[in-house]
């Protein structure tokens, strides 16, 4: 009987933690999406935020004289150390 009955006590145990790790998955899984989905919108905002400031930059750029535009297009874009800047001061 004590060996029956401690069969049966080990598979109830058993049992009860399959659900539980099944319970717990399943709510991993939707911490996980939810994570997830946030990190989009997030990307996206940065995107966003990128695109309009880049815009604003352009738009800012366009507003200085010639040479000054070139100035900053050698300094942002082609990476013009500081020592070559100074000479084109």
């Amino acid at each position: 009987y004590l060996i029956a009955s401690t069969r049966n006590q080990c598979i109830n145990l058993l049992r009860m933690k399959k659900c539980e790790l099944k319970v717990l998955s399943e709510a991993d899984m939707v911490l996980v999406a939810i994570e997830l989905e946030y990190y989009q919108k997030e990307a996206i905002l940065d995107k966003l935020i990128s695109e309009d400031l880049r815009g604003r930059i352009d738009d800012a750029v366009q507003q200085l004289p010639r040479q000054q535009q070139q100035v900053f297009k050698l300094i942002r874009f082609d990476g013009l150390s500081s020592k070559c800047r100074s000479f084109l001061s």
